[in-house]
């Protein structure tokens, strides 16, 4: 049952940062995006979608955060503070479940099958819950765009990863980016805003991550709770911080790390979205960069290697040529008769006047 009602939502237990997330707050029951944000009046959490507390509610009538009564409805369809909806929640499984022991065993207190119709009805008990369950992971895995197979993205992992040892590798420092409207950076949290906001320990746990993993032989789950840790009471790049990090990626590799942090946190972006950040660039590596004009001496050694290279062309052309003056080639003719394109023209006749001319 459904009916219009003022309700006030508060809604301060959202993460501060949740503007700045493109996919906004996050169910903690389908940890997907939050549909139809839903409060519940007594406790006034409201983190979860609509369809999913309500699941939640006939497994069991305690809110998932604080663990306190859900009460007998929830508030969703929230427009404005005045502009909602109440939706009554029917009685848990649970609840129906313990009422239909209770009857059972008044009815039958003295009857021999009270244990079988018990452990029955503890069985039917297991199926609902596990079939609401199936509803649920069916009804996220619906909602959420299908994922590219998993061959495809380790294969995306994998080109990431290596994009970034080359970083590191090279000692290239990406570049700074100005915090603008244009770029989307903006300044660094601070500590204590890390300390208190899932979503940025959640953004912060897949860079560090994936970017620890350039370095050889670390221990990668341990350095990323320790580096969270840090960014939790100290400034990534503040000279306590770079100290603690140089234990275990040395002195070079430590600052270089906290500067990569650092952009990363300022980005306000997702891994995904921050590799593909045109705003994010690095300086051009000496491998890659354009080749150096040769030195004089190199060029003069050049020049006496193409003055070799000609004049043994030369020697060999005129070797052919005293070969073709000495032993000409024999004219080929076709089966016409008619000399072929590529023979030389016949030697001319002498004229048979001239001939008459000289007996005289």
């Amino acid at each position: 049952m459904l009916e219009a009602k003022a309700a006030g939502s508060d809604e301060d237990h959202a993460d501060d940062d949740n503007d700045d997330d493109d996919d906004g707050p996050t169910c903690l029951i389908c940890l997907g995006p939050i549909e139809d944000l839903t409060v519940l009046p007594l406790c006034q959490h409201s983190c979860f979608c609509f369809e999913c507390i309500v699941r939640w509610a006939e497994l069991k009538r305690k809110c998932p955060l604080c663990q306190r009564s859900v009460g007998p409805y929830v508030v969703h369809s929230i427009r404005a503070d005045d502009d909602c909806l109440r939706y009554h929640l029917r009685p848990p499984i649970d609840a129906a479940t313990d009422g239909a022991f209770a009857s059972s065993s008044s009815s039958s207190t003295s009857s021999p099958y009270s244990s079988s119709t018990l452990a029955a009805q503890q069985r039917q008990r297991q199926q609902e819950n596990e079939s609401i369950r199936r509803q649920l992971a069916h009804r996220v895995g619906a909602r959420r765009p299908a994922r590219r197979p998993s061959t495809e993205a380790q294969r995306d992992a994998d080109l990431a990863l290596a994009r970034r040892k080359h970083v590191y590798r090279t000692g290239s420092y990406v570049l700074h980016v100005g915090s603008n409207r244009y770029t989307g950076f903006h300044a660094p949290p601070t500590p204590s805003r890390i300390a208190t906001s899932a979503t940025l320990q959640q953004r912060l746990a897949a860079f560090v991550r994936r970017d620890l993993y350039a370095w050889p032989n670390l221990d990668v789950e341990f350095l990323t709770t320790y580096t969270l840790s840090i960014m939790k009471s100290l400034d990534i790049q503040s000279n306590e911080a770079i100290n603690l990090l140089s234990d275990f990626l040395g002195p070079d590799g430590a600052p270089h790390f906290a500067h990569e942090v650092a952009t990363f946190l300022r980005s306000g972006r997702d891994l995904k979205a921050y590799d593909a950040c045109r705003w994010v660039r690095y300086p051009m590596a000496p491998a890659e960069a354009a080749p150096a004009a040769p030195s004089a001496a190199a060029a003069a050694a050049a020049a006496a290697a193409s003055a070799s290279s000609s004049s043994s062309s030369a020697v060999v052309a005129g070797s052919r040529g005293v070969q073709k003056a000495g032993r000409p080639r024999k004219k080929r003719r076709s089966d016409t008769g008619a000399l072929e394109p590529n023979d030389d023209p016949p030697d001319p006749q002498p004229h048979p006047q001239l001939h008459r001319c000289e007996r005289t």
